[in-house]
């Protein structure tokens, strides 16, 4: 048994006293009421710019108006909150962490109405903020097609799945076709994980499936400034593996129409052939669907070009960014289907041939006239060409006295023109055309 002497006593007395006065000076410093100069410095040290003090210090449970002095909104929590130094303004931080959607503050009609006025439900833009992560109906401002999205997605501007100019032509055309079928589905999608994204993703039957549209761009066709063919090679080798480890089935559409002249037949003939042709019925109207929406944009762009004074193919290879005559003459087809253009597609014919001629006769080769037809020709080869004749060039070198004839026997006589009085001879066609 432990025995306590006097002295020992008189220690132990003396520790218990002193920590109890201790505590008691603790406490009271803790529940004593800060004056407002008080409240105001330790304010300041945790907060040493972004807000100025506008309210009145009460206790640490009664809230404080603090005022952004960026944009000049008041909010108001308790001291104890303002001690954690993690306050912030919902009006500047509404990219940041502020959860809470205030009216007139941060909803979305107040801070993107450019993206609110989207929504296929108005109603959501006064319930949301910018950065929601929860996806929400919104509407395609060109084709009208509801998609679910993010509305962050949607800051600089309405990119459509189905007809937007910055998607791909077979993407566009794939996502039409899905929607036509009611599939719900999924872009750029990847594994968690992985960097490797597949074009579509979507379930069917409680089965996953992935879609890659295989273009001409890259899968060992073309080496790019990202991967070599062979590179190309592995990668797609490398996302089937992906799929079939996570039991998805992957489809492939070859979409390498860069040789092809319809590259609607092209993609639509290979997507039936595909495992989609046996999941969903899939109609010729339903293609022809998926082609307009997809090309909605740029027939657009065709049809303003064309009233703009766009009239030969290598301008419209530049305005639409392709590279065959079929795909414009598909778009002037369509264009005067719709009625968006108001000539018939003969003459539109004979004036993108004229106005194609006029510009190679610009940059190259000598302008020709027949002179028993009157016709004139860009060069030399097209004169050959369309007037079934050869040796024109030796007509002009040896100074024969005709080269090629009529089906009546008339023999023809030619004539180098200069290339002012071609575009005189074009002009006057285009007039007689209008």
């Amino acid at each position: 048994m432990l025995h306590f002497n006097d002295v020992m006593f008189q220690k132990v007395e003396r520790y218990f006293f002193l920590s109890t006065f201790c505590r008691i000076r603790e406490v009271g410093a803790i529940s004593r009421r800060l004056t407002q100069e008080e409240f105001e410095k330790k304010f300041y040290m945790k907060y040493s710019a972004g807000f100025k003090v506008v309210g009145c210090y009460k206790n640490a449970q009664t809230p404080v108006d603090v005022q952004c002095t960026k944009c000049g909104y008041i909010i108001s929590h308790t001291p104890n909150h303002y001690d954690k130094g993690t306050s912030k303004c919902p009006v500047c931080n509404i990219n940041g962490d502020t959860h809470k959607t205030i009216l007139g503050v941060n909803d979305m009609w107040s801070t993107h109405p450019y993206v609110a006025q989207w929504l296929g439900d108005p109603n959501d833009g006064y319930i949301y903020r910018i950065n929601t992560l929860k996806e929400l109906d919104f509407v395609c401002p060109n084709c009208h097609k509801h998609r679910n999205i993010r509305p962050n997605g949607l800051k600089n501007g309405f990119v459509c799945c189905y007809c937007s100019n910055g998607i791909k032509y077979p993407n566009k055309f794939m996502a039409n076709v899905l929607k036509s079928c009611n599939v719900a589905f999924r872009t750029e999608f990847h594994f968690k994980d992985s960097n490797y994204k597949y074009d579509f993703y979507f379930n069917y039957n409680n089965r996953n499936y992935l879609i890659e549209m295989d273009g001409g761009y890259g899968h060992g066709n073309v080496d790019t400034p990202n991967a070599t063919m062979d590179e190309q090679i592995l990668i797609d080798k490398a996302k089937d593996e992906l799929a079939y480890k996570n039991n998805y089935i992957l489809i492939r559409i070859d979409c390498n129409y860069d040789r092809i002249e319809n590259r609607y037949d092209y993609i639509s003939n290979n997507i039936s052939k595909s495992i989609l042709g046996n999941l969903f019925i899939l109609t010729e109207s339903i293609f022809k669907e998926a082609n307009t929406i997809a090309q909605q944009n740029d027939l657009l762009k065709f049809v303003n070009s064309w009233n703009n004074g766009v009239k030969s193919y290598d301008e419209f290879f530049k305005v639409l960014n392709v590279n065959h005559r079929s795909t414009v003459r598909s778009y002037a087809k369509r264009a005067i289907e719709l009625q968006l253009l108001n000539i018939s597609y003969d003459d539109f014919l004979k004036q993108i041939r004229l106005a194609s001629n006029n510009k190679l006769a610009q940059s190259k080769g000598f302008p020709v006239l027949c002179e028993q037809t009157n016709e004139v020709f860009y060069s030399i080869s097209e004169a050959e060409r369309k007037m079934g004749v050869s040796s024109l060039r030796s007509y002009f070198h040896n100074n024969n006295t005709y080269c090629g004839k009529l089906s009546d026997g008339t023999k023809l006589t030619w004539r180098i023109i200069n290339k002012e009085e071609y575009q005189k001879y074009i002009s006057n066609i285009n007039q007689d055309l209008k």
